[in-house]
């Protein structure tokens, strides 16, 4: 699901696409059916579970680094994790 967010800076002037929030439905489902948590996977990716957190939300953007390791963790494709893909491999 891609969203666009107006965002506001320090001075409160609008800044017209400057964020897209993506949520990836994929990384949490593909958590939740391994049977982990946020904190393991934390700990794999050596970050904190509240940053984690924020990954699964959408909150921040996920590095490139993350969603490789994700992909190799899971042994799916990257374009799976993005939800380009429907496919695990």
């Amino acid at each position: 699901m891609y969203q666009l967010i107006i965002c506001w800076d320090a001075q409160n002037t609008k800044r017209e696409n400057s964020i897209v929030d993506m949520k990836f439905e994929n990384i949490k489902n593909l958590r939740k059916a391994n049977k982990k948590n946020q904190q393991e996977l934390a700990d794999y990716l050596n970050i904190k579970q509240t940053t984690y957190s924020k990954y699964e939300l959408g909150k921040i953007n996920i590095p490139i680094g993350v969603f490789l390791k994700l992909a190799d963790y899971y042994n799916v494709s990257v374009d799976y994790l993005l939800g380009r893909d429907n496919q695990h491999c």
